[in-house]
């Protein structure tokens, strides 16, 4: 992909997780700006002469770093990085490899958390099909991780916010969601009692296909 004074951050966000599986977010409490926001200033000098001739190459070959210092840089956006697995992936990491970086043992629950955090955050703003896509496919992978009776019940509590705060959300994924780690009757049983309180109907059209 090339990166010209013409791209969108829309752009950015859609090639880094359809093609390394890389996901953008907002470092701290800070909004993300619209998804149209252009990635370098325009009409500014600080789009050189090298970008508007030839562009800003993202290869496997970038790292993470790179990627980082140019949001910063041109976009004025403080952004960390993730994989579809909700490892935060350092600076020096190349795009090439960033699908392929695993957890430690000792990190698991941090990982869930963050995880499941950020799907909640990209669900509450305005989500588009891709951001469902990417939050499902997050949550899927996720959910194979989850070891012990304190991490399904984060899940299941995601889940349930998120069907709570989207009328877009789709049951049916999320229903499948669940069944990777729901094994016994026990644990169906939390899901029904985590998710028998709540007033929402999507909820209880979710609780209806378990």
């Amino acid at each position: 992909m090339k990166i010209t004074e013409n791209t969108q951050l829309k752009d950015l966000i859609l090639y880094l997780r359809n093609n390394f599986s890389v996901g953008i977010y907002s470092v701290g409490n800070a909004m993300f700006p619209s998804q149209e926001k252009y990635i370098f200033k325009r009409n500014t000098n600080k789009v050189s002469k090298k970008v508007k001739s030839w562009g800003f190459d993202i290869s496997e070959e970038l790292t993470i770093g790179e990627i980082k210092l140019l949001l910063d840089r041109q976009a004025g956006l403080n952004t960390e990085f993730r994989n579809d697995q909700g490892i935060q992936l350092s600076p020096e990491i190349r795009l090439g490899d960033a699908a392929s970086v695993r957890m430690s043992p000792d990190s698991n629950t941090t990982v869930v958390n963050t995880a499941l955090n950020s799907s909640i955050s990209i669900i509450s703003e305005q989500p588009s099909n891709a951001d469902f896509d990417w939050v499902y496919r997050m949550l899927k992978n996720t959910a194979y991780k989850l070891k012990t009776n304190e991490d399904k019940l984060m899940m299941i509590k995601t889940i349930k916010k998120i069907c709570e705060i989207s009328p877009d959300a789709s049951v049916t994924m999320l229903a499948g969601i669940i069944r990777v780690f729901c094994i016994g009757e026990s644990d169906f049983l939390t899901v029904s009692n985590e998710m028998s309180h709540s007033g929402s109907e999507k909820v209880s059209d979710l609780l209806s296909q378990l």
